[in-house]
Parts: C-alpha cells; sequence; structure tokens
C-alpha cells in the first residue's frame, strides 16, 4: 500500500472520528475494573486489545457502508468525492480493507478473553448490517446507535468476561444518543433519499416529524 493510497483509505473511513468510539469503551473499561479490582487501571494489555478492537471495529464497519453505498454515493453531490466514488481506491482494495480489519477485530478479541471472542462475530454482524437496513427500514438510525452502543458491553466483557446490567443501559443510552443526530444529519439528504427510495426518518415522514424524533431519542438517552 502506498502513503497516497493510505491517505485516501484513511479519508474514506474519517479514521480521525474513530476516537468518538474511545470515551465510551473505556469508561465501561474503567468502571468495570474499578468493581472488580478496586482500582480504575486495567492493564496496559486491555488498553492496547482495547484500542485495536475499537479502531478496527470502526474501520471495518465504515469500509462495509462504503463498499455498500459506493453506487448511490456516486449520484449524491454531497458524497461524490468520496475516494471510493471518483476511483481513487476500487473496489478490490476496498475488500481487503474490509476483510483485514475484521481479521484484527477477532483476534484482537480472542486475546482478551473467550466471551470477546465470541462476540466478535456478532459484533461484527451489527456492525454491517447498517448499510443494509437503510435499503428496507428507517430504524436505520437505531442501528447506526447500536453500533456505537455496543462500545460499553464491550469494554465490560474485555475485564469482566461478562456483561453486567449497568452496560446495557449505558449501551441504550449511546444508542438513542447516536440515533438522535443521526436523525438531524440525514435531514441533508432528505430529498435525495426520497428520490432514491432509501428510507431514513427524514426522507418517509418529513422535516418536523424528524425534528420531533429526534427530541424523542435524545430524552431517552438522558
Amino acid at each position: 500500500m502506498t502513503l497516497k493510497t493510505l491517505k485516501d483509505t484513511l479519508e474514506l473511513i474519517v479514521f480521525k472520528h474513530s476516537i468518538f468510539a474511545l470515551p465510551f469503551i473505556f469508561t465501561a473499561m474503567f468502571v468495570a475494573s474499578k468493581s472488580l479490582n478496586g482500582t480504575a487501571w486495567f492493564g496496559w494489555r486491555l488498553l492496547i486489545f482495547g484500542v485495536l478492537c475499537a479502531v478496527s471495529a470502526r474501520n471495518f464497519a465504515m469500509g462495509v457502508n462504503r463498499y455498500h453505498d459506493a453506487e448511490i454515493d456516486a449520484l449524491n453531490p454531497r458524497t461524490a468525492s468520496r475516494p471510493s466514488v471518483d476511483g481513487r481506491i476500487g473496489k478490490s482494495n476496498m475488500k481487503i480493507f474490509i476483510a483485514i480489519n475484521a481479521l484484527i477485530f477477532v483476534l484482537s478479541s480472542a486475546f482478551i478473553n473467550s466471551l470477546a471472542f465470541w462476540l466478535s462475530f456478532v459484533f461484527l454482524l451489527v456492525l454491517a448490517s447498517y448499510s443494509y437496513f437503510k435499503s428496507f427500514s428507517a430504524l436505520a438510525h437505531v442501528i447506526l446507535g447500536l453500533c456505537l452502543g455496543l462500545s460499553p458491553i464491550a469494554g465490560a466483557v474485555a475485564v469482566l468476561a461478562e456483561i453486567p446490567l449497568w452496560s446495557v443501559l449505558l449501551c441504550c443510552g449511546v444508542v438513542f444518543w447516536v440515533a438522535g443526530f443521526d436523525v438531524l444529519y440525514a435531514l441533508q439528504d432528505m430529498e435525495f433519499d426520497k428520490k432514491m427510495g432509501l428510507f431514513s426518518i427524514p426522507s418517509r415522514f418529513g422535516h418536523d416529524a424528524s425534528m420531533a424524533a429526534a427530541a424523542l431519542f435524545h430524552a431517552l438517552a438522558v
């Protein structure tokens, strides 16, 4: 991979946004470690594998989304300059990128504990499903929220090798927080989504209903 290809790939997946998942996974790891060991510090080993899991999982999800949406993105003026659309990154390279990150995620999970390993396959399935939900359900916003909402569950599993109730509650909060701002984000593509037959709350129910849905989601998050 050349430096230019790497740069284009990082642009494709908006790599700098990977940081959004880290607060949730590490908040859960701090709480889990405090409850288990009496100290918030969970060790360098889990820190390294936690970062690897968070980054590779997001890379996988973004790669699948960009690969799946390439033809649609080509028709949208807002997304027509993406590397997956303008030819800078071909589909073969995107498939390799997706496969490599899936492998990194599974292997990193295996080094954490057995529950993390088995859940890694479920998590990858959820992460990949968002791209397809947009084709048939306005609940895609909630699925996107779940993709990030899995972070605190993953953090708790990494330390405790189990899924405590508090991590599920934090997951729900993150789900509706993300779903709310994704509804607002989708307003900019409302007319395009209608034209393409894509499912989003704005394209299906209009501006006013979308504002109400976003407010409801954020109230639920709180």
